[in-house]
């Protein structure tokens, strides 16, 4: 590389044949390219598995925030919860097709990225550069593509399925699907979802450079507090779905969180998938063993 051609910060130049670099000025990169510190590259590189599990953790972020707003599967009958299910199902997987096919490359459900090199490239408009050390050159692009815009792609795609799918069938299909009860409270679901959907893009907007190196803790954590107050409840308040829930909670999403640890954090063969199996079931484990000390029933009441 010429040095007097490199370019600052995140610019770059988009190669159009018949000109010479030195006549095509530093800008911004398009959207699936990054710089190289002289052209911008188009990312051909497949996602790695710690950024495909960051991408699930903002989906499950997603959902846990309507489940929490709808009332429990335990005030359900058995039709409601089918068909609850199979909506959120359909729904999910949808909103996860539509940006798949948007992103580069279009059309395909294969799914390229430019990596991530620090916490910075989740934040480059902190550091467009001033090459003449008085005028600032704006350079502000998706450097860790697809990290910010599938998220919000699949953030805009949700509230879509919500208004022009949901709410019309609801008033279509509703009350042959559901009882009327659990219509309403879909609704109320539906209403409160699309108001916390644009706050959860401005949260990723700001802390996803954050979430992303600790989402592996953030969400073990959260696994551990839920697997731990869900074994203390008593049995008759427990809601339905027992086993799913105890298989995503306490193995499944404690697994792909030491899995993503392993993959990110360490070599390969400093921590083997023995030890990511044997540390995804630690809450589980450990709340079974603890149980006969702390079991609420095992403490009378002082008269």
């Amino acid at each position: 590389m010429e040095e007097g051609l490199l370019c600052d910060g995140y610019c770059g130049r988009v190669f159009v044949p018949g000109m010479n670099l030195s006549d095509i000025p530093c800008g911004p990169c398009p959207l699936g390219s990054r710089t190289d510190g002289l052209t911008c590259v188009l990312c051909e590189d497949n996602i790695d598995i710690y950024s495909i599990i960051f991408l699930l953790f903002e989906m499950v972020l997603n959902l846990s925030f309507y489940l929490i707003v709808t009332d429990k599967f335990s005030a359900l009958s058995r039709r409601d919860v089918i068909w609850t299910v199979v909506m959120l199902l359909c729904e999910g997987a949808a909103s996860i097709l539509f940006p798949l096919l948007s992103l580069v490359p279009k059309g395909s459900l294969k799914l390229h990225s430019c990596g991530v090199e620090t916490i910075d490239d989740f934040y480059p408009v902190f550091f467009n550069p001033r090459p003449d050390y008085i005028h600032k050159q704006h350079c502000v692009s998706e450097i860790v593509f697809p990290l910010l815009s599938f998220v919000l792609l699949q953030h805009a795609f949700t509230a879509a399925i919500l208004i022009f799918i949901r709410l019309p069938l609801l008033r279509w299909k509703g009350k042959s699907m559901f009882s009327s009860t659990q219509v309403l409270n879909i609704k109320k679901g539906t209403y409160s979802h699309l108001l916390f959907l644009p706050a959860l893009a401005l949260l990723h907007l700001i802390f996803g450079g954050v979430l992303y190196y600790s989402y592996p803790f953030i969400l073990f954590t959260l696994c551990a507090m839920i697997t731990i107050v869900y074994e203390v409840q008593p049995a008759q308040e427990r809601e339905r779905g027992v086993v799913v829930w105890r298989l995503l909670f306490s193995l499944v999403l404690p697994f792909l969180c030491f899995l993503a640890i392993k993959e990110h954090y360490t070599n390969n063969d400093n921590l083997h998938y023995v030890w990511v199996s044997m540390g995804s079931v630690a809450p589980f484990v450990l709340t079974r063993i603890s149980w006969p000390l702390t079991n609420p029933d095992r403490f009378s009441p002082s008269i």
